[in-house]
């Protein structure tokens, strides 16, 4: 890897001087349309000495500004890099009035979405580059789908903590498959699901995604002081909608015809990691990585996890 992993120690000052200026200089912001309309939050990074571009794809409750880290790492790589905030989330346009839940009839329109940002913003400034892929938890779900919709656009994919089966904890299936046809009948789709809680700006490192605790500072903070970064929950039709489309990209893995890397993490406690390894089995071209020490957002551990994670993720797509 060219650009050295920022450490604990000096890991604040770096984001606010040489990625803050980075991105003030690099990035351009662009706004687009899904097909029905929603308004979409977009950000790009044309690097004129690309070798290729890469698109990234956020996790469930998350945005854009939580990965600028990721993305600086990518551009000094050598890549373009484009992201965007998904429907529900972040800067972007949602169809519930409660701002701290999320919601989707279908997760149909992540992917659609994601083909309007390749075709409409992506081709628009990178038109010939070689397309990567990025994703991450929830965002693994959406890329899994896509590749498996869309074969020939993307050259390589990276599954980082993919959600290709939900972690429902110790609540039977027979349960939870009953509460989803219930919800559907009652027309419940918009409402919270049962464990939701309201967003919350006291910090809980230890019960975090997060295994570096600066990054993990950091991000709070950011989210603190913008309203529209609290979203927190689900509702009952995202629940639903999720619990479809990991039982669809499962039943076509095979349809999943580039080469793919998936980064597990050993302690990860959101998603179930069987879902990765029944992908990787079924699938064709896939690599499975384990970092045993890591929780689910791999991308905000410490840098001794980083700098294998990066390497292995860069040697890969090279």
């Amino acid at each position: 890897m060219k650009t050295a992993i920022f450490t604990e120690e000096n890991f604040r000052s770096s984001m606010d001087t040489v990625v803050k200026k980075w991105w003030n200089s690099a990035i351009r912001t662009v706004c687009f349309r899904g097909t029905d309309g929603t308004r979409l939050k977009g950000y790009c990074a044309v690097n004129p000495e690309a070798s290729a571009s890469i698109i990234l794809l956020h996790g469930f409750t998350e945005y854009t500004e939580k990965f600028t880290e990721v993305m600086y790492y990518f551009y000094q790589e050598g890549y373009s890099v484009f992201m965007y905030d998904q429907r529900g989330h972040g800067k972007s346009g949602r169809k519930v009035k409660n701002p701290f839940l999320v919601y989707v009839g279908s997760f149909d329109e992540y992917v659609d979405d994601l083909n309007v940002f390749v075709t409409r913003v992506v081709r628009h400034y990178t038109p010939n580059a070689r397309l990567n892929l990025y994703a991450h938890s929830m965002g693994g779900c959406v890329g899994a789908l896509y590749l498996e919709k869309y074969p020939e656009i993307f050259s390589r994919a990276v599954l980082s903590s993919p959600m290709l089966k939900i972690d429902f904890g110790s609540s039977p299936m027979v349960l939870v498959n009953s509460l989803a046809v219930i919800a559907k009948i009652a027309g419940w789709g918009p409402q919270p699901a049962p464990g939701f809680t309201p967003y919350s700006s006291e910090p809980d490192f230890k019960h975090s995604c997060a295994t570096s605790e600066a990054r993990y500072l950091y991000h709070l903070a950011l989210a603190s002081e913008e309203s529209r970064y609290h979203t927190s929950g689900a509702s009952y039709g995202w629940v639903r909608a999720a619990m479809q489309a990991t039982s669809q990209l499962q039943r076509d893995a095979r349809l999943a015809a580039v080469p793919i890397l998936i980064c597990q993490a050993g302690l990860d406690n959101v998603v179930d990691n069987e879902g990765q390894n029944s992908f990787a089995e079924h699938a064709h071209f896939v690599t499975l990585v384990r970092f045993p020490t890591a929780k689910h957002e791999i991308f905000r551990s410490t840098e001794e996890v980083l700098e294998l994670y990066y390497d292995t993720i860069f040697d890969f797509l090279r």
